[in-house]
């Protein structure tokens, strides 16, 4: 597809953003009229036949002549143009249409040309699965959701986010400490509990993960506060010292009022903590809010400050700190409900996922929810996290499900907004597309709230993760532009890199491998900087993908073997798999049919459905296809037997297309022609619907083969023309137009496309010019 804006007269149209403008305004059109004006402008060089054009925008041969002339009056009519001027739109007499108008391309920034090698050997008959990443986002989302808990690298902030919240909101800075060095705990650990007092009270407070995100350690006060002012439309901001003398600590808190205004707290007693609540319920009464329950007394403080020490270390991205403090307390202390929840949740963050649902489960048994509601709820909503990390999804949902049912009434949108992006989450990766929607909207809505503008970021991503996995990808992109650059003023490199990462497979669905490309380098350049080793992997993986669409080969089965010998052990094991499927893929296309087989083979059993069904059912395409290649008839059969049924239980689209695409594929195989036409066509309508390039790329691409091979050029060109579009970006997309020309005879057109083909080859093999309108073999 071409990026860039092409410009005559009064008009300008964007044909990957489609979107056409007139006089500067937007004119909204039908696909079909929009599609009619893209074609003929990439075309402007010829006069279109009509078969073509309708092959091209409809997809299908019964078009009326009516029906065409009504989508040239539209289009005319919207660019300004008539039949009588023909200024733009010109009418070839018994062919078909030309575009005509004096047309000025403005291509986009740093545009790159593609990368140009050839090397003249036969070109593979059959084109190899490329599924897309949609499984691997869903895992991505789901890890993102955990990113607080499982990274806290260092983060360099240097200018304010972008207002994500219109709530009031209030942000409790990192406090100044003036004290031993024992003490430095209190930097966060005071900051936490000063915070979270005031949310107890009802106060709408930037939760303690934003704030270390937001104030990295060494940032000035000032800067500070014009940091904390930048996350909502009005924040009141908290600014707190602690000092110690002798026995005696003496905290004092400024608040800062949006307007500039400041008003001053403070308190002196022989704890840190009491103090702090001390300070806090001043603070509450500046604010105009009623005291929670009384701070702790006495015998309540040695827990809540170990409490609070346990989450400073946490804050502050140190697990092993943490569970050191944990181990170091008595044996009381160390049963608490609340430190067992801390345990549970380090092990979420250092990826024990199986401890940590075992520790939950005891918890959640044994923390009553009549008696302990918000702790408990709490408990079921890790639980919630670990049962789906170690793929009980069902289990997962009813421990969502209780979690909500507790904290909905308990006044809690930070926990609350929490919980339904988790449960999304997974019922996202259950392709339950509705009620995910359901389940963000709810938790924006509680993000919003609870003034949690990380939270909120990331459910705008995850929302952007469903529209992609219902292939919507214009809507997706721009909503992954947008949180990229949040991420990225918080310094969560994780979400940035997965964001990036998103936005990388879009352009390997609507085949644009370059722009893929140059979007994975981005990623790449972070890469050091991620902490979760998934998201690595991924990105490498997704490298690989973009490499090999790029024509890089050698630079692919590098990085899948790199991913093979690094993602060792069995949290891993995914990463494993989608690293041979890609290597069996690159086998298929080299002809090594085997060592195809062999990887597809022990790629699938590491591959369950959720969250990895897309590459499953790409590595048991590939698998039949190398039974195929290696004449073993009989053994396609029957794992096409077994594909289809599995397929028949999983309603992701891309499984869906696979399989139809298998059983065509072997029914051409057994010469069944009128069951092959039946699953081919079925498969084209399926693929058409679902709307996505890549997608109907393979199966138009399979399609077209057999026709081609069986004679039947003008059903061939109707089938094929459905691609023609991506030929300029995309090798296989080039490959099957320069196989149609020829089959045709039209040299002209056949010399062009393997212009096409040469330029975008790479590594890949390329047709010799034989200077014959010969079919391509």
């Amino acid at each position: 597809m071409i990026h860039g804006v092409f410009h005559f007269g009064d008009c300008a149209i964007n044909i990957a953003a489609r979107e056409l403008l007139r006089g500067g305004e937007r004119v909204n059109l039908a696909p079909v009229v929009f599609d009619c004006l893209a074609y003929l402008i990439e075309h402007r060089d010829r006069a279109v036949g009509r078969d073509e054009l309708v092959a091209a925008v409809w997809g299908k041969a019964g078009i009326s002549d009516a029906v065409m002339g009504k989508t040239v009056l539209v289009a005319r009519r919207a660019i300004g143009d008539t039949a009588e001027e023909q200024r733009y739109l010109r009418t070839v007499p018994r062919f078909g249409y030309q575009w005509g108008a004096p047309t000025r391309f403005e291509p986009p920034a740093a545009d790159a040309p593609a990368p140009v090698a050839a090397v003249p050997v036969a070109v593979p008959p059959a084109r190899t699965p490329r599924a897309p990443l949609y499984a691997m986002l869903a895992l991505l989302a789901l890890a993102c959701a955990l990113v607080w808990l499982r990274s806290r690298d260092t983060v360099t902030t240097t200018a304010p986010p972008a207002a994500a919240l219109a709530a009031d909101v209030t942000v409790v800075l990192p406090v100044d400490v003036a004290a031993n060095a024992d003490d430095g705990w209190l930097r966060l650990g005071l900051m936490d509990y000063i915070a979270s007092r005031l949310r107890a009270a009802g106060v709408t407070v930037l939760p303690s993960d934003n704030v270390v995100r937001l104030v990295p350690a060494g940032t000035a006060r000032d800067a500070a506060v014009a940091l904390a002012r930048g996350v909502a439309v009005r924040s009141h901001v908290v600014a707190a010292v602690v000092r110690r003398a002798g026995d005696a600590w003496f905290v004092r808190a400024e608040l800062i009022e949006p307007d500039g205004a400041t008003h001053a707290a403070q308190a002196q007693t022989d704890n840190a903590i009491g103090a702090g609540a001390q300070v806090a319920d001043q603070l509450l009464d500046l604010l105009g809010r009623r005291r929670p329950d009384a701070a702790p007394g006495a015998t309540g403080l040695s827990l809540a400050e170990r409490l609070q020490r346990v989450d400073a270390a946490r804050l502050a991205g140190d697990p092993a700190q943490a569970r050191a403090l944990i181990a170091a307390a008595d044996t009381l202390t160390q049963a608490a409900p609340e430190m067992q929840l801390r345990l549970a949740q380090i092990d979420l963050r250092g990826g024990a996922f199986e401890a940590s649902r075992d520790r939950l489960a005891t918890l959640v048994a044994h923390v009553s929810a009549e008696a302990e509601p918000l702790l408990h709820a709490r408990a079921q909503s890790y639980y919630c996290i670990a049962l789906a990390r170690t793929n009980r999804m069902d289990a997962a949902l009813p421990a969502c499900d209780r979690a909500i049912a507790l904290l909905e009434p308990a006044g809690r949108p930070d926990e609350l907004g929490r919980v339904y992006n988790d449960r999304g989450i997974i019922r996202l990766l259950r392709h339950e597309y509705d009620l995910a929607a359901r389940d963000f909207a709810q938790a924006r809505v509680a993000s919003n709230l609870a003034g949690d503008a990380l939270q909120l970021t990331k459910v705008e991503g995850n929302e952007s993760t469903l529209e992609m996995a219902q292939g919507r990808y214009a809507e997706a992109v721009a909503i992954q532009q947008r949180i990229g650059e949040r991420f990225a003023r918080f310094g969560m490199h994780n979400e940035v890199v997965a964001s990036l990462n998103n936005q990388t497979d879009t352009h390997l669905a609507l085949l644009q491998p370059l722009e893929a490309l140059k979007m994975n380098d981005r990623a790449l350049a972070l890469i050091d900087r991620v902490a979760d080793a998934s998201i690595r992997y991924l990105t490498k993986l997704q490298r690989a993908d973009a490499l090999a669409r790029n024509g890089r080969l050698g630079e692919a089965r590098q990085l899948f073997d790199e991913v093979l010998h690094e993602a060792d052990g069995a949290p891993y094991a995914p990463e494993r798999a989608i690293a041979r499927t890609g290597q069996a893929r690159l086998n298929l296309a080299a002809g090594r049919a085997g060592d195809a087989l062999l990887l597809a083979r022990q790629a699938l059993p590491d591959l369950p459905a959720p969250p990895y069904g897309t590459v499953r059912a790409d590595a048991w395409l590939i698998a039949i296809r190398s039974l195929h290649a290696l004449g073993r008839t009989g053994e396609a059969a029957e794992e096409t037997r077994a594909f289809a049924a599995w397929a028949a239980g999983d309603d992701d689209p891309v499984v869906t297309l696979y399989a139809r695409l298998a059983v065509a594929e072997q029914a051409a195989a057994e010469r069944r022609d009128a069951d092959a036409r039946h699953a081919y066509d079925d498969a084209l309508t399926g693929a058409k619907r679902w709307g996505v390039p890549n997608a109907l790329a393979e199966v138009a691409g399979s399609y077209g083969r057999w026709l081609l091979a069986r004679g039947e050029l003008s059903q061939a060109a109707t089938v094929l023309g459905l691609v023609a579009r991506y030929a300029e970006a995309d090798y296989d997309c080039a490959v099957l137009q320069l196989s149609l020309y020829r089959a045709l005879g039209q040299e002209g057109a056949a010399r062009n496309a393997l212009a096409a083909v040469r330029r975008l080859a790479g590594e890949r093999p390329v047709p010799p010019d034989n200077g014959a309108a010969t079919q391509a073999q």
